[in-house]
């Protein structure tokens, strides 16, 4: 069966929002895998704090859904809100976890003077979508972030423990904004668990240069999706389209 999913880093919630629903509208993924997914309770003029509602109102042929939020607190606009990490599908999602790195889920306030990036938690997601009876394994997550995209201690240990999850699993897919450049030595451990990392080599940047500074961001690659070796991929694109901070993936392959 071919299927087609997309990664996307929303930015903050989506702060282009209606770019993100027409382009999704437009594109149909039968699969969805979302970063920075914001969800709050507090009534707010932007959609974008309200993304896991609004996407599944947009897009309700993707009925079955997992938001996996790794903190709540205050936003940078000093919104009340949960953020994390979030799957569509269009097939029964049969199994859902979610694996903390090091920082356990809690309290952090962005708008906070003493709030620290560097040390936010991240998980990265797991659900089981049954394709037709063939259970497909997908992996979602947001990264550890740093100053720069290099290798530290803490994403070498992430990459760790994502491999040990991923390594020997059939039918997997593994994809999202690791906020590590994917040419690091964190990467390359997911790398020899056995899955391919298919975005490596192929693109120069994963970042919106519209949005970004082309000098700093320009060869910085920290999004990729990784498939085992028993899924066929068919094509892959990063199109350069001004919907996020971040380019979409997508990619189609079969099962």
């Amino acid at each position: 069966m071919r299927l087609k999913l997309i990664s996307l880093n929303l930015w903050q919630g989506g702060k282009l929002w209606q770019e993100i629903v027409d382009f999704l509208e437009r594109e149909k993924p039968d699969i969805l895998a979302l970063q920075e997914v914001y969800e709050s309770r507090e009534p707010h003029p932007e959609q974008r704090y309200r993304s896991m509602t609004k996407l599944q109102e947009a897009l309700p042929y993707l009925s079955f859904y997992q938001f996996a939020p790794t903190l709540t607190g205050l936003s940078l606009d000093g919104v009340p809100y949960r953020e994390g990490n979030a799957v569509f599908s269009k097939f029964e999602l049969k199994q859902r976890g979610v694996h903390f790195f090091d920082v356990p889920y809690g309290e952090f306030d962005y708008a906070g003077t003493a709030f620290d990036p560097a040390r936010a938690p991240r998980n990265i997601q797991h659900v089981v979508a049954d394709i037709n009876g063939t259970d497909l394994n997908i992996f979602n997550l947001q990264g550890i972030w740093g100053k720069n995209e290099l290798d530290n201690e803490r994403r070498m240990n992430m990459g760790k423990t994502v491999a040990k999850l991923v390594a020997g699993r059939e039918h997997a897919l593994l994809c999202g904004d690791f906020n590590v450049d994917i040419k690091t030595r964190s990467i390359a451990q997911i790398e020899e668990a056995g899955l391919v990392n298919i975005f490596k080599g192929k693109i120069e940047s994963s970042m919106n240069t519209l949005r970004r500074p082309q000098e700093i961001f320009g060869k910085i690659t920290p999004d990729t999706i990784f498939i085992s070796p028993d899924l066929k991929l068919i094509s892959a694109d990063c199109p350069k389209v001004d919907i996020s901070d971040h380019l979409p993936q997508i990619i189609t392959f079969e099962i």
